[in-house]
Parts: C-alpha cells; sequence; structure tokens
C-alpha cells in the first residue's frame, strides 16, 4: 500500500473514531464510567444515563476497539467496560475540550462547503453552537490565561491592583474578563463583543460582577476619536479572525491612554508554512479548524484577509508593525512548538503605544 493510502486509512479511521467518541461524550458515557470504581456493561451504562443500550453497545464497541475505553469479558460472556486511570483528567482537559469542535464541523458542514464554491457564500458567522464550545475550551484555559498574562507582562498585577481601565474585545462569553474582573476588583473591566445576543447574555450572566461591565463594538471601525481610552486592551484568539485586522489594531492603539497603555493578544502560533509543518497533526487540525470557522468568520467582505489561524507568528508581527507598533520577538524556554507558550513579543519601552503579543500554539 502506497504512504498515501495509508495515510488516508489512518487519518479517516482517527476521524471516524473521533466523531463516534465526542458522541460518547456528549451524552454521558465517560462521565458514567469515570464515576464508577468498577466496571459496567453496556446495559449499566445505558440504565445510568437514561439512554438506549443498542445505541451505547455499539459506541463502548468502537471506543474498546480503538483501546480508549477498558474493556474485559465476565464469565458469563458479558463484556464490561472501565477507564484507565487519567481518562477523566484528560477528557476535562485541553484535549476533551477540542473534541467538542467535531459536532459543530458536522453541523455546519454543508454552510461550509456552499461558502466554498466560488458563486456561494463568503462568509459564515460563529454558531451559537461554536460559542458554546469555545466558552467549555475557556473554562478550562481562563484561570492559565491570566496566569500568563500576570506573570509575562512587567508590573500589570501591580497596576490591576492598584486600578486601571481594562477592556477585552471578542470576549465570547466573557469567562476569561469575568476572571480578571474578580481577582482585580479596583480595576473597572469591559468584555466587548460584536454580537447583541452575546452582550446581553453576558451582561444576564454576570451581573453578579461589580467591576464589569460589557459592550457592543465593532473591533474593525473603532472611531477616530474614541468614547473612552484604556490602559490594558486584551483579546484571545481575536486577531486572525478579523476581517481587516490591520484597522483593528490601528483601532485599539487609538484607544490605548499614553503614555504607558498597553495591548496584549494571545494567537495560534504556527510557521505560517504548511511544508514546514508537514506532518504536524496540531497544526493539521488548526488548518481543518480555519477552514470551517476561522476563514468563513473572517471572510465578511470579498477584500477581507482572512489569515486563518496557521498564518504564522512573523506574518502576525508584520501586521502589528504595519498598525504603528515596533515589535521586538522574544523566545520563551518552552521551544516545542505543540505546548503552550512559543513566543512573546513585545513593543520597545520607547514607543508610546506598547504591544504584547503572546503566540500560542495549543
Amino acid at each position: 500500500m502506497s504512504n498515501f493510502l495509508e495515510r488516508v486509512n489512518e487519518v479517516t479511521q482517527g476521524t471516524l473514531v473521533g466523531v463516534a467518541m465526542t458522541l460518547a461524550r456528549e451524552v454521558g458515557i465517560f462521565e458514567i464510567l469515570a464515576k464508577t470504581d468498577y466496571p459496567l456493561t453496556s446495559n449499566q451504562v445505558a440504565v445510568a444515563g437514561g439512554l438506549k443500550e443498542r445505541y451505547v453497545r455499539e459506541l463502548l464497541g468502537c471506543l474498546s476497539t480503538a483501546k480508549l475505553v477498558q474493556i474485559s469479558e465476565t464469565e458469563n460472556g458479558d463484556f464490561q467496560y472501565s477507564l484507565e486511570d487519567g481518562t477523566e483528567e484528560a477528557l476535562n482537559g485541553r484535549p476533551g475540550a477540542f473534541l467538542g469542535f467535531c459536532s459543530v464541523m458536522a453541523s455546519v458542514f454543508d454552510s461550509v462547503k456552499d461558502c466554498i464554491y466560488k458563486d456561494g457564500p463568503i462568509s459564515l458567522r460563529y454558531t451559537d453552537q461554536l460559542q458554546e464550545v469555545l466558552d467549555r475550551k475557556s473554562r478550562i484555559n481562563a484561570p492559565g490565561i491570566a496566569k500568563i498574562f500576570l506573570e509575562q507582562i512587567p508590573d500589570l498585577k501591580t497596576k490591576l491592583e492598584e486600578g486601571i481601565d481594562v477592556i477585552e474585545f471578542g470576549s465570547g462569553k466573557g469567562r476569561l474578563c469575568a476572571t480578571l474582573a474578580q481577582q482585580f476588583p479596583n480595576s473597572r473591566f469591559v468584555a466587548s463583543e460584536a454580537v447583541p445576543d452575546l452582550v446581553q447574555a453576558n451582561k444576564d450572566r454576570w451581573a453578579h460582577i461589580p467591576n464589569l461591565t460589557f459592550s457592543l463594538d465593532d473591533l474593525c471601525g473603532i472611531p477616530e476619536v474614541p468614547d473612552k481610552y484604556y490602559d490594558w486592551v486584551f483579546c484571545c484568539d481575536v486577531i486572525h479572525d478579523l476581517p481587516d485586522p490591520v484597522a483593528a489594531l490601528q483601532g485599539i492603539k487609538r484607544m490605548l491612554r499614553q503614555p504607558n497603555g498597553l495591548l496584549t493578544f494571545i494567537d495560534v502560533s504556527t510557521s505560517g508554512s504548511p511544508l514546514v509543518d508537514r506532518g504536524d497533526m496540531t497544526v493539521a487540525s488548526y488548518y481543518a479548524l480555519g477552514t470551517f470557522f476561522c476563514i468563513p468568520e473572517s471572510y465578511q467582505r470579498h477584500d477581507s484577509l482572512a489569515l486563518g489561524p496557521c498564518s504564522g507568528r512573523q506574518r502576525i508581527a508584520s501586521l502589528a508593525q504595519k498598525a504603528g507598533f515596533q515589535v521586538y520577538d522574544s523566545i520563551s524556554e518552552n521551544k516545542n512548538p505543540s505546548q503552550s507558550i512559543q513566543v512573546s513579543m513585545d513593543v520597545d519601552v520607547s514607543q508610546t503605544s506598547p504591544l504584547s503579543m503572546i503566540l500560542d500554539l495549543e
């Protein structure tokens, strides 16, 4: 068999099992197995979850064959299923969060396919289902990202403790902004989004946090003279989703309170070249996510830049420079491109509009 056919089989089989694994997780099969200290039959799992046994049996057959679930046989010939140590931790961490994208990709498959054709629509905005998956991911990542900000940005913690004005653009369901607002009650936080329903939902969700307010903004259309200025602006996985990232960065620059206002953003870090990244399935996964979510979201106009998540750290840095920021590149100690912090970029301290870029390949 040729290498191509071997890879096709490997990727196709992995995709099929991955979708089955996503379904099993969403109907609670993994949670049921994790809560027991002894193996369960498919019927016991079905009863515990209010599920149809025949479907449960088929899913467990898939997962046990793929060695994702442990399987044993009783003296009566019944199969019993259990999880190996560490499975629950993995599913509640970053790998589990990414599983949620499978079902969303399936739900928008036909819509994205229509976008690809020359005579089809050019964009597809983020769906409520995707926002739920992103919030699930944020629930896992928010504490770590907050810690990264405080460790990577000089004097930020002191300033937040004393009290400054902060805004997060593209806040999604607001979890990261809420995390920081609760940690630093003397500072004033704004969670900004471009979707009216999302802004209203965040107002209802986080109403108990007194120093957190909410704003509806078009990041690519910041006024020449902003209504308000901020000491710190931040966003996560947003820049590559914008139709005009340079205009957005220029707009943010106008919003920074001089002379010490700071912009920080986190984005995905790749080489920017599928040739260089060839064989890295993490990067390949980001190209897939880009196809289904990031390109459709950012391709809002025919002249949209539509960066995608794999445009590369150098290109993102060059866009920041084009927007008026002077950036220097400081590689962190962790140089494994598939692990968290790879690159931290900060503006020359002599400049009046500092920029901190933390590019993160998750």
